[in-house]
């Protein structure tokens, strides 16, 4: 079903005259040809997906103004769509704003877990203040990773913190 947004892409729709399958076709690429210009200037070796297709890790607190400013982390440049391992899917009522992706990246060998690597989108926290708010954010965008800790004594041994929840 179509998002309100998404029928104001339709509004050109309406034609006097009945356009063949090569008329629409032409007059698409035309049209997407004007709007990269737009959008990313007239040098078409200058046009790339990471430029436009941008992504803004938004926070619950952040999703109404002044807040957004506070906590949400972005615009990042980022390439992929859905149809891609990296995914990045978007609106087509917004196709440059990634929206949906994954949240958090892992490799782990089941033979020797104590060797895994992980990476969160923002970092280990969601609290503004702390030193791990978006403390992983460059390795996600650049695709690398750390050492996931797996083992217990070196989780008790290495631990810079500790969070105890009490029913």
């Amino acid at each position: 079903m179509l998002e309100k947004e998404d029928s104001e892409w339709f509004d050109d729709v309406n034609t006097w005259n009945v356009e063949s399958r090569e008329d629409i076709t032409i007059k698409s690429f035309l049209d997407a040809g004007d709007l990269l210009k737009e959008m990313a200037g007239d040098n078409i070796s200058n046009w790339k997906w990471g430029s436009l297709h941008k992504l803004t890790l938004s926070h619950p607190l952040g999703r109404r103004k002044p807040l957004d400013a506070v906590f949400n982390l972005g615009p990042y440049a980022r390439a992929g769509s859905k149809m891609t391992v990296n995914n990045a899917e978007y609106r087509f009522s917004s196709p440059f704003d990634a929206n949906l992706g994954a949240s958090t990246r892992q490799l782990v060998d089941f033979c020797d877990s104590k060797h895994s690597l992980s990476v969160l989108p923002s970092g280990q926290s969601g609290q503004r203040m702390s030193d791990h708010y978006k403390d992983q954010t460059d390795m996600w965008l650049k695709g690398d990773y750390h050492p996931m800790v797996m083992d217990q004594y070196e989780i008790r041994h290495t631990a810079s913190e500790r969070l105890v929840l009490k029913p």
